[in-house]
């Protein structure tokens, strides 16, 4: 309903509508109707009810803004690209090591190109994409699903951050697709401490690389529990449905 309303609707596990709160702002006064309810399985309505009518009500489900949706997609594809690259680079002949790697790094890059944005849009519009909790959903699974966004966005930060720093400050630039973006000119003056920043960017990059990439299969597995479970989880990242704003 935008800003000037807004729909909650708690959803139990057996399918029960336990609570429909709907707020509409007049002007400074604003209205608030809660009402019991039942859910007629064999019909597609929830059915709302009071002491003198019986009411059908559409379901809103709450979701990220449309640009979130489109954020979220535009980093997960490069990053998913950008670690399937590194993990077939390893297994990969000599011959083939470079090529993997190559694009490994320009999708790196192009991670770090759309991640920026999107952290920076999370902070502007924080309460607006802070969604309330999956009706279903214990505590303790909301609070590990808090934290695993965190992590994500750690993750998605710190890697292609780390990436950039060892190859510009390595002095051999960063690779973009047919592309290369110059590093940092090396001199006897900056040699070591380029160097230094270079090897502890390496380090963190390898390590947050070698456990932070587990982060992206729960993420995914925990998405497709809540869907298994009947909750409306991919509806909420769905870029065919929700807000247009």
């Amino acid at each position: 309903l935008g800003e000037s309303g807004s729909l909650s609707l708690e959803l139990g596990d057996r399918g029960l509508l336990e609570l429909a709160t709907c707020n509409f702002e007049r002007g400074s006064s604003t209205r608030q109707y809660l009402k019991e309810n039942t859910y007629n399985q064999n019909q597609s309505s929830y059915n709302f009810s009071d002491s003198t009518r019986a009411e059908k009500m559409s379901i809103i489900s709450p979701v990220y803004t449309k640009s979130a949706q489109y954020f979220h997609w535009l980093v997960a594809a490069p990053l998913i690209g950008s670690i399937g690259c590194v993990l077939k680079a390893q297994e990969s002949p000599k011959e083939e090591k470079g090529l993997w790697m190559h694009r490994h790094k320009s999708l790196g890059l192009l991670t770090a190109m759309v991640v920026a944005p999107r952290a920076a849009y999370r902070l502007w519009t924080f309460s607006r994409n802070s969604l309330p909790k999956l009706s279903g959903s214990s505590n303790m699974e909301h609070l590990a699903g808090t934290a695993g966004h965190i992590g994500l966005y750690g993750f998605m930060t710190v890697m292609p951050a780390t990436g950039i720093a060892m190859g510009y400050y390595g002095g051999k630039g960063l690779p973009f697709f047919g592309t290369t973006f110059a590093g940092a000119v090396r001199t006897e003056e900056n040699k070591a401490a380029h160097g230094g920043i270079a090897k502890q960017s390496f380090k963190i990059h390898k390590t947050l690389g070698t456990y932070g990439k587990y982060l992206i299969p729960v993420h995914v597995s925990a998405a497709f529990m809540h869907a298994y479970r009947g909750q409306s989880i991919f509806k909420r990242i769905s870029i065919f449905r929700g807000p247009s704003y």
